[in-house]
């Protein structure tokens, strides 16, 4: 749906959120999620926080799969790098989370395709298996994924027989 965000709130003005799926259970536990066959269209510019498929996991999530999706997250020039990208795992920072499947997807973007840890949280263990990414465009601040945020490490991802694409 194509419409202008115009701010939010007086607390964070310009500043605007666009998530296409998300999985964040905070400290309940959750089981079981499978996304499948869902186009994801996110475009942003200046002050947008874009992210395409935002998953926060913890220990007590399990069994979370993302499976056959298209999801596309194009930021405007004005938009900042460390605010956009396509997926974001980003939950609690714990060697006894479950794995988080991707499997299948298209995921395109000209800013980032995918990013482990950012500013809600760490995440570990993504494992990413016959997935396609694609660059879009020629922005010099691009990454096809970016790790860590301050001090926080990631770890235990995995890419397996994926095809990395650019124009």
């Amino acid at each position: 749906i194509a419409q202008e965000i115009k701010g939010r709130s007086k607390e964070y003005g310009d500043s605007s959120n666009l998530s296409g799926l998300r999985v964040t259970m905070y400290h309940f536990r959750g089981e079981n999620f499978y996304f499948h066959d869902n186009k994801v269209y996110l475009r942003g510019k200046h002050a947008t926080k874009m992210r395409g498929l935002w998953i926060s996991p913890t220990p007590k999530t399990k069994n979370i799969l993302f499976e056959n999706n298209y999801v596309e997250v194009m930021a405007d020039e004005t938009a900042k790098a460390e605010n956009c990208m396509a997926v974001s795992i980003c939950g609690t920072h714990s060697a006894d989370q479950d794995s988080v499947i991707l499997e299948g997807n298209t995921i395109v973007s000209n800013i980032c395709n995918v990013r482990f840890a950012e500013s809600y949280g760490t995440g570990c263990n993504g494992k990413f298996i016959g997935n396609t990414f694609y660059r879009v465009g020629k922005r010099p601040d691009y990454r096809m994924i970016r790790c860590g945020w301050w001090v926080s490490d990631t770890y235990g991802h995995v890419f397996r027989d994926s095809k990395f694409r650019s124009e």
